[in-house]
């Protein structure tokens, strides 16, 4: 019996080891950001509340979730066709999220006049704040393998790069179609 229990506080130190050594690279490059040099003097308290915002938009992205998984489940009764497998992952989780959270950067660009550059940098913290709260469910659902690759790759920062990197394709159209105002219609 001793030795059970052992077993398990062992492993679930391990878990808590592997959880907190994957908030690292999040945390690091959260810090990085904040500080970089020659940014407006209320850069800081942007990437604050831009963090904030990031943690708390778990909650409308729990919401929206249940909405489309509900919707799903009344359309389609199998859950273990390929069709439902592909909505629930695409759709229900990874929609959700990223719509939340860019529809949170657009509120916080809104506020205040962003460059190009602030602009990526607000979404990849969002993403930050978000991933944060989002490993703890990871860090009860698998192991620290899988703990720890998400850690390293900072994905949702990462995806709040890709997002961004629509806006060569929206300065394109601009420069075809000059008569379109990309700032109004990207980001109201």
């Amino acid at each position: 019996m001793r030795c059970l229990v052992r077993c398990a506080i062992t492993f679930m130190l391990i878990l808590v080891l592997g959880f907190i050594i994957s908030l690292i690279p999040a945390v690091l490059l959260y810090v990085w950001l904040k500080k970089l040099p020659d940014m407006p003097e209320d850069y800081p308290e942007t990437c604050r509340t831009a963090f904030k915002r990031g943690v708390l938009c778990i909650f409308p992205v729990v919401l929206c979730s249940l909405v489309l998984n509900v919707l799903g489940n009344l359309v389609m009764k199998d859950r273990t066709t390929l069709v439902y497998q592909a909505y629930y992952k695409f759709i229900v989780l990874a929609f959700a999220e990223e719509l939340v959270k860019i529809l949170t950067m657009r509120k916080i660009v809104r506020q205040r006049p962003s460059s190009w550059l602030e602009i990526t940098i607000i979404m990849a913290i969002v993403g930050i704040g978000f991933e944060l709260i989002e490993s703890v469910v990871y860090a009860f659902d698998s192991g620290v393998p899988h703990m720890l690759v998400r850690g390293i790759t900072i994905m949702h920062a990462a995806f709040g790069r890709l997002q961004h990197a629509q806006i060569p394709v929206l300065l394109l159209l601009k420069a075809l179609f000059p008569s379109i105002d990309l700032r109004r219609s990207y980001f109201q």
